[in-house]
């Protein structure tokens, strides 16, 4: 069970992003820096898009800053065309860049702002309604804790709304290997051009072992080696008593909480799940996790997908009852599989504490 601890110092801009992340949906990010204006200065609200498209986009749409003043307006634009395997690719990256000057003092709000890639128009906040969370306590410097991994233990204490004692760092429990394979043609003794695939494998440190409930196997020898895996390799087998491990809800009253995907969730390449009864607020998710594979049934490459990474957080209200029911559910696509796990906790912010 992993989780992407992510800490948010104090904002006095409230903005909100929306990222598009499946594979030919342009890919939109927001950023506002810095997040504080001291006598007057000047505010860079930017906004970044990298499509597939081969044309160029129109500038964003900013309408009702009454609360600011544009100061300035830049654009850059690079496109590439690239061919590969004798396909014509295209890129183009676009960046727009306003500077803001806050027009009074207090808590502003940037308002949305619509930008329209091909058919389709994207907006940079749903009408007011998100905003990240406030912080219980100041976090000057903190930044995303990323390839970390908590225990059971800890992960209950984030659950219930606190802060985990300690973390596991990744490099700790397993390391990756990237190989690199080819194509060969054995009649010709020789290998075929382009014929390249990538492939990343996992290798446990020791006294790392995986574990998995199964049904129906009694036949299985209690100890013992095995073949495991696409490529057939050698482990160590052991059966044992199931030890109960799950996490526990919060059952405290409470009308925020906040949804962890213990597992990689698929949403159609979504960056969020669509939960009917549930206002997501905000969202604090990792980069996209790429999954292709081989198809054996028609022998040919899986198409490449974009998954929300596990130790994901969403942070939402609304039903109490509807939320409380997702945990230990899994949500989205492919959940058969074991993708989109959620964990539900409390939502605890600023002065609830």
């Amino acid at each position: 069970m992993s989780l992407l601890l992510r800490s948010f110092a104090a904002l006095i801009i409230a903005f909100s992003t929306s990222i598009a992340v499946a594979q030919n949906r342009p890919i939109i990010s927001v950023s506002a820096t810095p997040n504080r204006s001291r006598n007057g200065e000047n505010i860079q609200f930017k906004i970044s898009v990298t499509s597939k498209s081969s044309g160029r986009l129109a500038p964003p749409s900013i309408e009702g800053l009454a609360d600011w003043e544009v100061v300035n307006f830049f654009r850059s634009e690079s496109p590439r065309v690239t061919y590969v395997n004798g396909q014509v690719q295209y890129q183009y990256k676009a960046e727009y860049s306003y500077f803001l000057r806050p027009l009074k003092t207090g808590i502003l709000k940037i308002p949305p702002i619509n930008l329209t890639v091909g058919q389709e128009t994207f907006k940079t906040d749903m009408d007011g309604m998100k905003h990240l969370p406030k912080p219980i306590k100041a976090l000057p410097g903190a930044k995303p804790l990323e390839n970390a991994w908590l225990d059971a233990g800890n992960m209950q204490l984030v659950l219930n709304g606190d802060e985990p004692a300690s973390f596991i760092k990744e490099s700790e429990l397993f390391c990756g290997e990237a190989r690199v394979g080819i194509e060969r043609d054995n009649g010709k003794r020789m290998v075929n051009d382009g014929m390249l695939y990538f492939t990343r494998h996992v290798r446990l440190k020791e006294d790392i072992s995986l574990g998995m409930v199964v049904s129906g196997a009694d036949d299985v020898m209690p100890a013992g080696m095995v073949r495991l895996g696409g490529e057939g390799r050698m482990a160590h087998l052991k059966v044992a008593d199931i030890v109960d491990s799950r996490l526990h809800g919060n059952d405290g009253k409470s009308d925020k909480f906040v949804l962890i995907l213990l597992t990689h969730g698929d949403f159609l390449g979504k960056s969020e799940p669509a939960l009917a009864g549930i206002n997501m607020i905000s969202a604090c998710i990792g980069k996209a996790v790429r999954e292709g594979g081989w198809d054996y049934k028609h022998n040919r490459p899986k198409p490449l997908k974009s998954l929300v990474p596990a130790g994901s957080c969403y942070f939402v209200e609304g039903d109490e009852q509807a939320i409380r029911a997702l945990h230990g559910k899994h949500i989205g696509k492919r959940t058969a599989f074991g993708y989109g796990e959620i964990a539900v906790g409390i939502w605890r912010e600023g002065e609830q504490q």
